[in-house]
């Protein structure tokens, strides 16, 4: 099930968003800057998202 689940975040399917898909059309200028009340920018989501997906795949193996 974990498998599964796992599969699916990664390639946007399920009740998972595709993560490429939702960044393809945001320029780099944009992603690196903050919007009045939100404290991060969007690479510090994606910098996030990608750091806990490493993890675990490093913990599946």
């Amino acid at each position: 099930m974990l498998d599964r689940t796992f599969d699916e975040l990664l390639h946007g399917k399920g009740a998972h968003a595709d993560p490429v898909a939702c960044m393809e059309d945001v320029p780099a200028g944009m992603a690196g800057k903050t919007i009045d009340g939100f404290p991060h920018c969007i690479w510090q989501f994606v910098s996030h998202m990608n750091y806990w997906m490493e993890r675990n795949q490093e913990n599946r193996r």
